[in-house]
C-alpha cells in the first residue's frame, strides 16, 4: 500500500537579471514577476476618439471659464489656465492634475504675485528692470512654496508672473484666478470616470 501523497516543495530559482521567481514543482512550471506593477491606465485603453474628445474638452472648459472672468482676462493668466485646462483634462492621472494641486497651486501662486507686486509699486514703481528681476523671483518663490505645501501645480507659476504683469488690476485678476481653477477642477471631477491620461 502506498502512503499518502506527499507534495512536492516548490525550488526558487530567482534571477538577478530580469527579477523573475521561477516556482518549480512536479508537473508544473509557475513564472511570478516581482517588483512590476500593472499600470493604472495602459495604451489600449485609449482610442483616437479619447484624444478628440478629450483635446476640444480643454478648449470648450477654457472658452467657458474665459467667458465667465473675461473682465479681467488679462493674456498671463490666460496662458496659465489654458496650461491648467490641459493638465486637468488631458492628463487627469497625474499629480498636477489633483485638486489640492489645482486649486491650492494656483491661489498660492497668485497670493505670492500679489506680494511681489506690492514690492514692486511699493520700491521700483515704473521700472521696467526692476519688474523683470521681481517677476522673475516671484516665479521662483511660488515654486518653492508650492513644493512645501504639496501642492505642486506647474502652470500656477505663471499665475504668479501674471500678478506682477498686471499689478494695475489685482482687484480683478485675483479673483478671476480663483474661480477659473475652480471651474476646471469641477470640470475635470465631473469627468473623470471618463477620462484618460493621454501620454
Amino acid at each position: 500500500m502506498n502512503g499518502p501523497a506527499v507534495a512536492a516543495r516548490p525550488e526558487t530559482v530567482r534571477s538577478s537579471s530580469d527579477d523573475l521567481t521561477f516556482n518549480r514543482t512536479r508537473g508544473a512550471d509557475s513564472t511570478e514577476m516581482r517588483g512590476s506593477r500593472a499600470p493604472s491606465d495602459d495604451a489600449s485603453s485609449r482610442k483616437p476618439l479619447h484624444y478628440l474628445v478629450q483635446s476640444a474638452l480643454v478648449g470648450v472648459f477654457l472658452a467657458g471659464a474665459l467667458v465667465v472672468i473675461r473682465e479681467a482676462a488679462q493674456l498671463a493668466v490666460v496662458a496659465s489656465l489654458g496650461s491648467t485646462a490641459f493638465v486637468v483634462l488631458a492628463l487627469p492621472g497625474t499629480r498636477p492634475s489633483r485638486a489640492r494641486s489645482v486649486l491650492g497651486g494656483q491661489n498660492l501662486s497668485a497670493m505670492v504675485g500679489v506680494g511681489a507686486a506690492l514690492i514692486l509699486e511699493g520700491f521700483w514703481p515704473g521700472s521696467s528692470m526692476a519688474e523683470v528681476v521681481v517677476g522673475g523671483l516671484a516665479v521662483g518663490m511660488a515654486a518653492l512654496v508650492m513644493t512645501v505645501t504639496d501642492t505642486e501645480h506647474a502652470p500656477a507659476a505663471g499665475t504668479a508672473l501674471a500678478m506682477v504683469i498686471g499689478r494695475s488690476d489685482l482687484v480683478r485678476l485675483v479673483p478671476a484666478v480663483a474661480l477659473g481653477s475652480m471651474i476646471l477642477t469641477c470640470a475635470g471631477w465631473l469627468l473623470r470616470n471618463r477620462l484618460r491620461d493621454l501620454t
